[in-house]
């Protein structure tokens, strides 16, 4: 028993029903001291989380370098030989263009139109029948349309005759049809 006799029991000693009245009473923590050890696990939570990513982290010489890549190996099957077959494929033989050449100076003169002397006819005397009865022709110095190129010409009613030298530069004709080479 202690001095107040009482009997001693081990660890907190009961004091019979409390009620909010009674001065004897166990009075409920204040909030103020349930909260430190929330306050004590923030920063114990922080330094926990920022260790471990430290250590799982890789450390900047292996973030930078990059593997290198193994290398691709291809390998082929070697088939079995087929038999050998023969086929016949007919082959068009080269194609052989013909080109034409250009047609020299004729002996007649078609009828209308304006002819150059050396490409188109031949200089030499012509014939025309002029069978229209107004047929009209010009030996020309030159093809630019000026009255000067003009050496010489006819409105002939009948069969024309006319001589194309080798200096003159064209032959014109109009409505004298065909122009028969005479000489």
């Amino acid at each position: 028993m202690n001095e107040q006799g009482r009997q001693a029991q081990p660890g907190p000693t009961w004091r019979g029903p409390q009620h909010p009245g009674d001065p004897t009473a166990a009075k409920p923590e204040s909030k103020q001291k349930r909260r430190w050890p929330y306050v004590a696990a923030v920063p114990l939570a922080l330094f926990l989380g920022i260790g471990m990513g430290a250590a799982s982290g890789e450390d900047a010489a292996t973030a930078t370098t990059a593997a290198e890549p193994a290398p691709t190996v291809t390998v082929t099957a070697a088939a079995e030989p087929l038999p050998a077959e023969t086929v016949e494929v007919k082959v068009p033989g080269p194609t052989v263009t013909v080109t034409a050449k250009p047609a020299g100076p004729s002996g007649s003169i078609p009828g209308d139109g304006v002819f150059l002397v050396g490409s188109d006819i031949k200089a030499g005397t012509y014939r025309a029948a002029n069978e229209s009865g107004d047929c009209y022709w010009e030996r020309l110095s030159g093809t630019s349309g000026d009255f000067d190129d003009i050496l010489a010409n006819d409105n002939a009613s009948g069969p024309a005759l006319v001589t194309i030298r080798s200096s003159d530069e064209a032959f014109s004709s109009a409505r004298c049809g065909e122009w028969t080479r005479v000489r």
